[in-house]
C-alpha cells in the first residue's frame, strides 16, 4: 500500500473518531436519567415505587421516595436537576435523611408539615410544591412527628418556575449547608452544637445573610439525599451527581481583595463564586506594574449583551464597562480592557486601550482561543514585567503588550503581539505605570469570579544576587580544596603504613 493511500486512510479514521466524539459529547450534554440508573443510585424508601421514564428524566409519583445509597456530609457537593407539576400535597427533596431500617422510617412526603395528620419524618425537607404555600419553598426540620417540625416558608427566587428544569446545588460543610438554585445562593443552614453524631438546632439565613429564624430539631451529621412525591403532584429527576466541594471565592473575600469602582455594587454569591452584574466593577487594592507582579484568576461569564471582562493598569474611578467601545455613546475610561463578552463581537476578546472618551479607544478584536468557552470557568494569568505584560488563558500565552517610553509615570503607547509573536498593531493611548486589575460587568451580561490570587515575586537585588553567587562559588572551591587535602592526607598515611 502506498504512503499516500495510508495517509488518506489515516485522515478518514481521524475524522470518523472526531464525529464519534462529538456525538458522545452532545449525547452526554442532552442525556437524562433513566429508571435503570435510579436503581444504582437510590434505594426505595416510600410506601410505593412509582418511577416512570419520561423524555425529561425519571418521574416520581404517588407516595414514592428515593434515598441515595450514599450518606453525604462534610465536604460533599451534590447537584441535581428537578422539575415538578404544581398540583396538591408535596414534592421536593430532603437532606441529611437517615436510611430506612426496621426501626426507623423517614417518609418525608408524610402528613404533618401543614397537611393534616401527624406522621413521622427525619431530616431536612425542601418542599418545592406545597399545597398550602403557593410560590414558596417550605424548608422543614423534622425529627419525629412532623406536626411539630419547624418550618420556614421562603418565596420562590426571582424567575423561578418549578414546572421547568431547575438546577439545585447542595454544598455540605458539615456544620453548615448552602443550597443554590440555578447557581444562585438560596439559603444557608448553620447548625448548633454537636453530640452523639447529631447536630442540635441551628439558624437559617437567606441569600443576603439575613437571619430567618432558628430551629431546635436534631439533624444527623450525615444522611441521604432524598427525592419524594406524595399524591397528585409529580417530581421529575433529570440528573444527579456527587463530588467534593471545590473552594470558590466568597463575597466576604472580595471586600479584602477589591475596592468598589463601579456605579453599582451587585455581588452575588453563587455555587461557582461571586457574580458581578449591572454596572459593577471591582478594582484590586494592589497596584500592578512592577517587574515580578503576577496574578491568576478564574472567571466565567454569561454571553448576553454589552460588556463583561477584566482590565489592567486601571486607575481608581475608571469604569471600564462604560459605553464607547463599539456600544452606544462615548463615556470616559482609563486602562486596558479585555472584554471577554462584547455584544458586537461574538466569539472574540476585544482588547481596548482607553485613555479618555472610549469612542476613541484603540481596539483589537482577537478570536477566542481554541476550545475557549466563556460560560465555563477559564483561568487567566497576568504576568507584568513593567515595560510589558503577558496574558495567558488556561496556561497558554494569548497576547503580549509592549510599552513605549515612560514619561511622568505614563507609558506613551505601545504594540500588541499575538501568541506567536506576530504584531497585531500599535496603540497611541497613554497607559499608567501602575494600576489595578479590574473585573467588570455592564447590564445584562454577568461575570463570575471563582478565584483570585496574587502570586507576585519580589525581584532579586542584582548586588545581593551577585554577592550570593560569589559566596556560593567560593564555598564550592573551599569544599573541593578541603576534600582534595583530605584525600591526599589519607593516601599519604596509607602509603606510610604500607612501607612500614
Amino acid at each position: 500500500m502506498s504512503k499516500a493511500r495510508r495517509f488518506k486512510i489515516f485522515i478518514i479514521v481521524c475524522l470518523m473518531i472526531n464525529v464519534l466524539c462529538i456525538g458522545i459529547i452532545t449525547n452526554a450534554e442532552n442525556s437524562v436519567m433513566t429508571v435503570e440508573e435510579t436503581y444504582v443510585i437510590f434505594d426505595k424508601a416510600g410506601a410505593n415505587d412509582n418511577r416512570t421514564q419520561t423524555e425529561n428524566g425519571v418521574e416520581l409519583s404517588g407516595f414514592t421516595q428515593l434515598n441515595t445509597k450514599v450518606l453525604y456530609g462534610e465536604g460533599s457537593r451534590t447537584e441535581f436537576n428537578l422539575s415538578s407539576t404544581k398540583d396538591f400535597t408535596y414534592t421536593g427533596f430532603g437532606l441529611r435523611t437517615p436510611q430506612d431500617s426496621s426501626t426507623l422510617r423517614s417518609n418525608l412526603y408524610g402528613l404533618g408539615r401543614g397537611l393534616g395528620g401527624n406522621e413521622t419524618g427525619y431530616g431536612i425537607t425542601m418542599d418545592l410544591v406545597h399545597e398550602r404555600n403557593a410560590n414558596k419553598i417550605v424548608l422543614g426540620f423534622n425529627h419525629g412527628k412532623m406536626e411539630e417540625s419547624t418550618l420556614f416558608k421562603i418565596d420562590y427566587p426571582s424567575g423561578f418556575d418549578v414546572t421547568t428544569m431547575n438546577k439545585f446545588t447542595v454544598d455540605d460543610f458539615g456544620d453548615s449547608i448552602k443550597v443554590y438554585i440555578n447557581n444562585h445562593l438560596f439559603v444557608t443552614i448553620a447548625f448548633g452544637e454537636s453530640a452523639e453524631g447529631m447536630y442540635v438546632g441551628g439558624t437559617v439565613y437567606d441569600a443576603l445573610g439575613n437571619n430567618l429564624g432558628t430551629f431546635t430539631e436534631k439533624v444527623y451529621k450525615k444522611g441521604c439525599v432524598a427525592f419524594y412525591a406524595r399524591a397528585y403532584s409529580k417530581l421529575t429527576i433529570k440528573s444527579f451527581t456527587a463530588s467534593s466541594i471545590e473552594p470558590v471565592m466568597t463575597v466576604e473575600e472580595t471586600y479584602v481583595i477589591f475596592d468598589k469602582a463601579g456605579y453599582n455594587d451587585n455581588r452575588t454569591q453563587t455555587a461557582n463564586g461571586v457574580e458581578l452584574s449591572n454596572y459593577t466593577q471591582l478594582n484590586t487594592k494592589k497596584q500592578y506594574g512592577t517587574e515580578g507582579d503576577k496574578a491568576e484568576f478564574e472567571l466565567s461569564a454569561t454571553k448576553n449583551f454589552t460588556y463583561a471582562g477584566f482590565g489592567l493598569r486601571v486607575p481608581a474611578s475608571s469604569n471600564l464597562y462604560g459605553n464607547g467601545r463599539g456600544v452606544g455613546n462615548s463615556e470616559a475610561g482609563y486602562g486596558i480592557s479585555f472584554d471577554i463578552v462584547h455584544e458586537k463581537q461574538p466569539n472574540k476578546i476585544v482588547i481596548g486601550f482607553n485613555f479618555g472618551q472610549m469612542s476613541e479607544s484603540t481596539l483589537f478584536n482577537v478570536d477566542y482561543p481554541n476550545a475557549f468557552n466563556v460560560s465555563s470557568v477559564n483561568k487567566f494569568t497576568v504576568e507584568d514585567f513593567g515595560t510589558s505584560i503577558k496574558i495567558y488563558i488556561n496556561d497558554d500565552l494569548f497576547v503580549t503588550i509592549s510599552f513605549e517610553t515612560l514619561e511622568d509615570s505614563m507609558y506613551k503607547g505601545g504594540t500588541l503581539f499575538d501568541a506567536s509573536g506576530n504584531t497585531l498593531g500599535t496603540f497611541s493611548q497613554e497607559v499608567h505605570e501602575k494600576g489595578s486589575i479590574a473585573i467588570y460587568a455592564r447590564a445584562y451580561s454577568t461575570v463570575t469570579i471563582k478565584s483570585f490570587e496574587d502570586i507576585s515575586k519580589t525581584p532579586e537585588n542584582p548586588k545581593t544576587s551577585d554577592n550570593t553567587d560569589v559566596l556560593f562559588s567560593l564555598s564550592i572551591v573551599l569544599v573541593s580544596a578541603l576534600s582534595l587535602i583530605g584525600i591526599y592526607t589519607h593516601k599519604t598515611r596509607e602509603r606510610k603504613r604500607f612501607e612500614l
